[in-house]
């Protein structure tokens, strides 16, 4: 384990062998794991695709040493000082197999904290799901009255398109979006779905738009798959991302061929999808009674069209 130390935090100054040999161990395995991932997504030629996203996120965890040397410290001290002073917190002395349990405990603290990963699958540019209709109707412009009601019970379910406006300029990217459908949950934006304009992907491959979108969500969760967009229709997924929470899939529509993406919370997608199944099935045990009502309604407005003639009839 001594040879562990050349791992260990070069600024920490004080620390016993044993401090050392915790934090060496615990630095050696973070760094063995982020070699690691660069060779899984090594190509056979050029650099590594996201090489520098994985590294700001290795640097990320090298910063929290420092942090991890406080912490290996006050553990290894806990269990060495004979007295402490009254006003220090007392930790449990750790037996050797417990400190091993410590440093791995540590480690996946710092591999899970979310400043190491950085990604926020749950945002599309300027846009969050979460969002109310109205403070969505307000982002874009647009009167949240025209949103188009899907089903009413046993949820509400309500999409709003927008086709961004050229006036937007090339600043914010707007000329590369063709169409944004949101679509809410209970007044509650649940997904996304982007459908890029033809004219500025032409040209571009799978792999091009991957790669621009790894820059900012970080390395793919997968390739492959299918995922139904808002048409009906069955679309083969090209990448995906996603976490416990979120979900994001770049696929290509059948029919045009060109690039869509689309963002869903993960709950609110399920609850959706089962609220729209109980709206269908609730819409076929009613259609008969909707129907004659229909019937009955027409009839009534003729009747009353032709008394209304009768009235006013000259021959």
């Amino acid at each position: 384990m001594a040879s562990l130390r050349q791992f260990s935090d070069p600024g920490a100054k004080g620390l016993t062998s044993r401090e050392h040999e915790l934090l060496g161990a615990l630095a050696f395995v973070s760094h063995r794991w982020g070699l690691g991932r660069l060779k899984q997504r090594q190509p056979p030629h050029g650099p590594p695709r996201g090489t520098a996203a994985l590294v700001g996120r290795e640097l990320s965890l090298w910063r929290r040493l420092p942090l991890a040397t406080t912490m290996v410290r006050m553990q290894s001290r806990s269990s060495t000082s004979p007295q402490a002073p009254e006003h220090t917190v007392r930790f449990p002395i750790m037996k050797e197999s417990e400190s091993t349990v410590f440093v791995i405990a540590l480690l996946l603290i710092l591999l899970s904290s979310p400043a190491v990963y950085g990604q926020d699958l749950s945002r599309y540019r300027s846009f969050s799901l979460g969002t109310s209709l109205a403070n969505l109707s307000e982002q874009i412009h647009e009167r949240s009255i025209d949103a188009t009601t899907v089903h009413e019970r046993p949820a509400l379910i309500q999409q709003l398109s927008w086709w961004p406006p050229a006036t937007l300029g090339p600043a914010l990217g707007a000329q590369t979006i063709r169409h944004i459908r949101f679509s809410f949950y209970n007044d509650t934006l649940y997904k996304m779905l982007v459908t890029y304009d033809g004219s500025s992907t032409r040209g571009l491959t799978p792999e091009d738009i991957e790669h621009s979108l790894t820059a900012q969500y970080g390395t793919p969760a997968g390739h492959g798959g299918s995922i139904m967009d808002d048409y009906g229709r069955t679309e083969e997924i090209l990448t995906s991302w996603e976490d416990s929470r979120y979900s994001l899939n770049l696929f290509r529509f059948s029919l045009s061929n060109s690039f869509g993406l689309v963002v869903f919370s993960k709950l609110l997608n399920a609850k959706a999808a089962a609220a729209s199944a109980e709206a269908v099935k609730l819409e076929q045990l009613e259609a008969p009674a909707k129907e004659s009502a229909r019937v009955k309604q027409e009839a009534d407005d003729l009747n009353k069209t032709r008394q209304d003639n009768v009235r006013i009839f000259v021959p």
